[in-house]
């Protein structure tokens, strides 16, 4: 074998080497986007799962504020006039406004916020020999109001 075929076949060998080691960068690259892409899919689903949490969090909240004010409202009711809050209806669901004169019991439900209705059902109380409130029974303490 002469200096020349030796020359070319370590060109030859080196040249394979070369595209075989080329060939598995580019295997490497395809499994390096195929793992960037699932990490960047899962980061996505966590991100829209956090706002939907966050939105749901914030109508709760909401809800409940809006829930304290209606409770506040209906106690404004029944420590200006007991006559008028004794006059409303058992069962009958009662939404809250404010207006000039303040608060008032209607039978007109308003969306608040698009989102939120806010109502109240009161209720008779019965009382057993002993003044403790009964579920069935009793007598009716004419002097109060479930809500």
């Amino acid at each position: 074998m002469t200096q020349n075929d030796m020359f070319f076949k370590k060109s030859l060998l080196g040249k394979r080497k070369r595209f075989l080691s080329a060939g598995f960068s580019v295997v490497e690259a395809l499994v390096g986007v195929s793992v960037l892409s699932v990490v960047l899919f899962s980061l996505s689903g966590v991100a829209s799962s956090l706002q939907r949490a966050s939105l749901e969090s914030r109508q709760r909240t909401r809800a409940v504020y809006l829930s304290e004010e209606g409770i506040e409202a209906f106690r404004f009711l029944r420590d200006g006039s007991w006559n008028a809050f004794a006059g409303l209806t058992d069962g009958v669901a009662y939404d809250v406004s404010y207006g000039v004169s303040g608060w008032t019991a209607t039978t007109t439900h308003t969306k608040i916020a698009g989102l939120f209705y806010r109502t109240v059902a009161l209720g008779p109380v019965y009382r057993d020999a002993g003044g403790a409130v009964v579920s069935s029974g009793g007598t009716l303490d004419a002097g109060t109001r479930s809500v």
